[in-house]
């Protein structure tokens, strides 16, 4: 389940940048980040959950790195939906970025958490 959610998200940040490098389709360029900005806090809440859980002892310093995200992305869609910025080559590649680290090293300290309860 969570690997499948980290597929979607990554997909959905390569759509993402295609629609901004091709900077044809403004509409929907907002409509995946949109869906992005959704995708990710599901998948976020269901981490957490499983967190909890298996009584993950990190679980307040990564939920702390959703939150930063989170946020992140909230304000950037606030200020598309104002008419004050859009989604640029830099925010994909700050998501780019940020869900290669994330899961190459904050979700890696919970996966034997979680390994013992599948």
């Amino acid at each position: 389940m969570i690997d499948r959610q980290h597929k979607r998200i990554v997909s959905l940040i390569n759509d993402l940048h295609s629609l901004v490098v091709d900077g044809k389709d403004p509409s929907a360029t907002y409509r995946v980040f949109s869906e992005l900005a959704v995708t990710a806090a599901h998948h976020f809440v269901t981490e957490e959950v499983l967190m909890e859980f298996t009584r993950y002892p990190g679980l307040l310093a990564h939920q702390a790195e959703h939150r930063q995200l989170l946020d992140r992305v909230g304000l950037l869609k606030q200020d598309c939906d104002a008419g004050r910025g859009a989604v640029s080559i830099q925010v994909t590649d700050f998501l780019r970025t940020w869900i290669v680290e994330h899961t190459a090293k904050s979700d890696q300290k919970y996966k034997p958490f979680l390994q013992r309860f599948l």
